[in-house]
Formats: C-alpha cells, structure tokens, sequence
C-alpha cells in the first residue's frame, strides 16, 4: 500500500512540474474541453455577477472580457490595418480614431484617451513616427523614440490598438480606418480637422490644464540651469 501511496504522490509531483503545453498533450480530449467550458462558464459567471440586476451577457461583452479577437500585441504595422478593421466591422464594433505624438506620457494624455475609449467600442491610436515628430516639433524631438512611445501606450488599458505613421498628418490612415467618431483635443476647430470627412462623427476633448509635454519638458531644462 505504501509502494502504491508513493507512486501516486511521485506522479502527482511530476505533472504539477511538467510545462503546461507538454500536460496538456497527455490530456484526454473531452478532459481539455471540459476545463475549457468551465474556464468560459466561470469568467461569464463572474462577469455577470458584476452586471446590475438581470441583464443578458452580450456576446461582444464576453468577448471583450475573454480577450478573444484581440492580438498578442496592441501595436498593429500599416499593412495589417485594413484587415483588423474589417474584422472589427464583422463584430459591428463602434470604433474610436485619434492620433498624438505623446512623447512624454503624462495625465493629460492618460484622461483624454479614457474619454475618448468611452465614444466607443474601440480605441486605435496614430502614432507619429520620429521623423514626423521631429519636422511638427523640432530637431530635439522626440525624447522618447516611437518604439518606447508605441510600448508605453499599448500598456493602456484604453488604447485598444496603435499604428505608427511616418506622414505629417494621419489623413491616410483614417481613410482606411473610417471611424464612428474621430477624436482630437480641444485646442482643435472641428472645421479644422484632418480627415472629419472621413469620419461619421468628429468629437473634441478638452485638455486637462496644466498638464503638456512641452512644459515638463520647459521644467526640466529650467532644472538643469
């Protein structure tokens, strides 16, 4: 009986060990599928119990919550774009365009991409590449290169995707994005907007006072001095 007790917990120790894609191959079929059900029923249980009252679980809603749709990473190259928004068309997602260089990332940004999330399903972001940055903002921009731009805002829980343009203005890539609503700070005239014609909507968001990239970057330097 001890042989079999110290087997069996021999056993036990080497599959609790064993890398997670090698256990599963030694799985029976119907055991994955069942713990996959159960995954699903769980996260839709726990997603439910946090809805108010009895609401049905939309299908996008249990989609948004199992990351299904979505890619491994946030950052999406130009040539895929027209692809990610037919997807995103299937699924009958409200899509939110805006663009920035956001280089030096601060609560001012962080608040009006929030805002801008909540126009819509979902949120894409044109990145200004680093030479466009430079000919808008100057030869001693940005500090930031467009890789640790690009990285930092994908980490948002609000950007939902983000395309990096080398372009000037992001003209080309809301035509092929077309949003629902296209989204620009409140130092913009609507009438001024770049690609509104392309836009059903075109909504702008006021800026949190006090906070720009252009005066963190002013305090440091009068810092130094």
């Amino acid at each position: 009986m001890k042989n079999k007790q110290k087997v069996s917990s021999d056993k036990f120790t080497m599959m609790t060990q064993m890398p997670v894609n090698k256990l599963i191959c030694k799985m029976a079929v119907p055991t994955i599928i069942t713990m996959l059900v159960s995954a699903v029923y769980n996260m839709a249980d726990t997603y439910f119990v946090g809805k108010i009252g009895t609401s049905p679980i939309l299908f996008k809603e249990l989609q948004d919550e199992l990351q299904i749709g979505k890619p491994a990473s946030k950052l999406i190259p130009i040539p895929q774009l027209a692809d990610t928004i037919k997807q995103l068309r299937a699924q009958e997602r409200k899509i939110v365009f805006t663009n920035g260089c956001f280089d030096i990332l601060h609560k001012g940004h962080v608040c009006y991409l929030e805002k801008a999330k909540r126009l819509g399903d979902v949120l894409i972001v044109g990145l200004n590449s680093d030479s466009s940055v430079k000919r808008l903002k100057g030869e001693s921009r940005p500090i930031n290169d467009e890789n640790a731009r690009s990285t930092v805002l994908a980490a948002l829980e609000a950007v939902d995707y983000v395309v990096i343009f080398t372009e000037d203005t992001p003209l080309n890539l809301i035509k092929t994005v077309a949003p629902d609503v296209l989204v620009k700070g409140g130092d913009y005239a609507i009438e001024n907007i770049v690609g509104r014609e392309y836009a059903q909507e075109t909504v702008t968001i006021p800026f949190v006072d006090g906070y720009s990239t252009t005066k963190t970057i002013g305090a440091i330097n009068q810092e130094k001095q």
